[in-house]
């Protein structure tokens, strides 16, 4: 348990920062909403926590491996997208949540389980409600393998499908989103 209160001490202060508001999850992963508010631009505030909280985990790992002598690293991946849906609060004996239901919220958590190594997945919805402006402050596209190397499309959109091999069973449990336009948020310009 001692390294679960240390991701979350590590990562809390990300969420704070870029106005990022806990919600109820499943399981053993976290869902956070950026909430549109006339005081800051939540579209944006997501993509930065998202880079920010990739690089404090990955700071995180490296000071577990010298503790403790790991060989592992330590990832984060997240899965962001936007849309208008249910929200609301779910009261409960220590207190309350917050929750969203519908695809948006969906989607995001199926770009989350996507993600593999620590990567940013987001969808081209999410992307086409940036402006031309704010799109320049972000680096995004496709990462490929082309002759035993990997190169980066940029600026570039795939549906999920087209993105993993056809006989990999792994990606079967991503049907419901084969054809999603994403695109992963690679850094900051």
């Amino acid at each position: 348990f001692e390294l679960i209160n240390q991701v979350w001490k590590c990562i809390e202060g990300s969420f704070k920062k870029y106005y990022g508001l806990y919600g109820k999850h499943a399981g053993d992963s976290m869902v956070y909403y950026f909430l549109k508010d006339k005081d800051s631009n939540y579209l944006m505030n997501s993509i930065y926590c998202a880079l920010e909280l990739r690089e404090k985990v990955k700071k995180l790992g490296m000071e577990w491996k010298a503790r403790k002598g790991w060989f592992h690293d330590l990832y984060m991946n997240i899965g962001i997208n936007e849309g208008q849906e249910y929200f609301g609060a779910i009261v409960h004996s220590p207190g309350i949540e917050f929750t969203a239901f519908g695809d948006s919220v969906n989607y995001a958590g199926r770009l989350s389980d996507f993600a593999r190594y620590g990567s940013i997945w987001t969808t081209k919805n999410m992307i086409s409600k940036l402006s031309i402006e704010e799109r320049k402050k972000i680096r995004f596209g496709i990462r490929r393998k082309e002759h035993d190397r990997e190169i980066i499309i940029e600026n570039m959109f795939s549906r999920v499908m087209d993105l993993f091999p056809d006989d990999n069973l792994r990606y079967r449990k991503f049907m419901d989103i084969t054809h999603l336009p994403v695109t992963e948020i690679l850094d900051r310009w």
